[in-house]
């Protein structure tokens, strides 16, 4: 079962309500991604992870119009240290891929961290974990989903 299906079987298995949102080529940068789905650049999830000093992991979700804050998310995760996850690790241990991470998959790896700002709007996208198409659904159900901690982080 390949990134998508894992994504789209779970919100199934879930009984959430979601939209699949196809794209007409495969993109990789969230402006490239708002673009293919309609949507505004903060609408599109943006899935970045981390380890801190101990080794543990930490999903950070923030709008596709921003940049993490790292100094706000060493705050929140309680580290005087921080860094990204390297892409072979991802791709090795999580089979995820850099540009198209589904915050789905992560589900149970990490400690999950949702940007304050999504909950201006109702709706969100996310990745399904392959680059060629995205998942749209509400934010309540994502932040239910994920079971997330909402901070300021962007």
């Amino acid at each position: 079962m390949n990134n998508r299906e894992k994504s789209i079987t779970y919100l199934e298995l879930k009984g959430m309500q979601f939209e699949i949102l196809e794209h007409s080529k495969k993109v990789y940068t969230c402006s490239e991604t708002a673009l293919e789905r309609k949507v505004s650049l903060d609408q599109v999830v943006k899935t970045l992870i981390c380890f801190d000093k101990k080794k543990n992991i930490h999903v950070f979700m923030i709008p596709g119009s921003t940049s993490l804050d790292q100094k706000k998310a060493r705050q929140v995760i309680s580290s005087n240290k921080m860094r990204f996850v390297d892409r072979q690790f991802l791709e090795q241990e999580y089979g995820l891929i850099i540009g198209a991470i589904s915050p789905l998959l992560m589900i149970g790896n990490g400690r999950f961290w949702f940007d304050r700002k999504f909950t201006e709007h109702e709706y969100l996208t996310i990745s399904t974990g392959e680059p060629g198409s995205g998942l749209r659904l509400k934010t309540s159900d994502l932040m239910a989903l994920i079971d997330c901690e909402l901070c300021d982080i962007s």
